[in-house]
């Protein structure tokens, strides 16, 4: 009898491990951002972000971070899948959103049911005085992709537009035009130009448009661009005077300006 137990041991040993659940890791991924930014001729910036992620595991809720400062004030805030809006009632309930406020940052964690597949997300803002205007110049300093955040970016593109094209509510459809100043082609008076070294980034210009696209984009690089249009192509006693308080493009670093969580 003796002899027998040590087997019999270890069949027992092995049928616990095979009964018990090994809790198998779970990952996810955001390997495309895709973004669709207008400027107002009263001086908003609307933005709508189109984020793709991928899900290896179950999940159940995300976040996305902004900080308070390049901006006086963010409003129109939304999270949607495709054409299905979250709702805002500041609940964790599937298909809900809410928004958490501190003194330094604005979040907004939205929550769902992920098992094993891939979903894109949307989240929508519009930010008020965001904008340096001076005697001739209007300057929009974003980072489209802040340093240090969770996740690494394989593809990243932004489509910006700018006053006289494009004065819209969100979900609104655009109006073309031409320059306002010269009624001509407004893209010579466009200046677009990014601090990132590499990867490298194409940034073009056409008509009154700005398009960014980088890709491979390692968690630890930021990607601001700094946009130059005429101050001309504002309306500034439209009621949203552009903000004059934000600190200089040299000062910046993008460190911080946009972040994301996900469980």
């Amino acid at each position: 009898m003796a002899r027998t137990r040590p087997t019999f041991f270890l069949v027992l040993i092995l049928v616990l491990l095979t009964t018990i659940p090994v809790m198998a890791e779970k990952e996810y991924k955001i390997p495309e951002i895709h973004v669709e930014a207008w400027i107002t001729a009263d001086g908003l910036v609307q933005i709508r972000e189109h984020r793709t992620y991928v899900f290896d595991g179950s999940f159940t809720w995300a976040s996305y971070r902004l900080p308070k400062r390049g901006y006086r004030e963010i409003r129109d805030l939304r999270i949607l899948e495709g054409e299905q809006a979250f709702v805002n009632r500041n609940t964790e309930e599937k298909g809900t959103f809410r928004v958490l406020e501190d003194d330094s940052d604005v979040e907004l964690q939205w929550y769902y049911e992920a098992t094993d597949t891939t979903r894109t997300f949307t989240v929508e803002y519009t930010l008020v005085g965001a904008l340096v205007a001076g005697d001739e110049w209007t300057e929009f300093f974003w980072t489209w992709a802040a340093k240090g955040r969770e996740k690494s970016t394989e593809v990243l593109e932004v489509d910006l537009t700018l006053p006289g094209v494009v004065d819209l509510e969100m979900g609104g459809d655009p109006v073309t035009g031409g320059d306002p100043v010269t009624g001509g082609d407004p893209s010579p008076s466009i200046y677009a130009w990014s601090r990132l070294v590499y990867p490298v980034a194409s940034i073009d210009i056409e008509e009154q448009s700005v398009s960014m696209r980088v890709e491979n984009l390692g968690r630890s690089r930021a990607f601001p661009v700094r946009v130059l249009f005429p101050v001309a192509w504002l309306n500034v006693d439209a009621g949203q005077a552009p903000y004059a308080e934000q600190a200089p493009y040299a000062e910046q670093n993008g460190d911080d300006l946009q972040n994301t969580d996900t469980a």
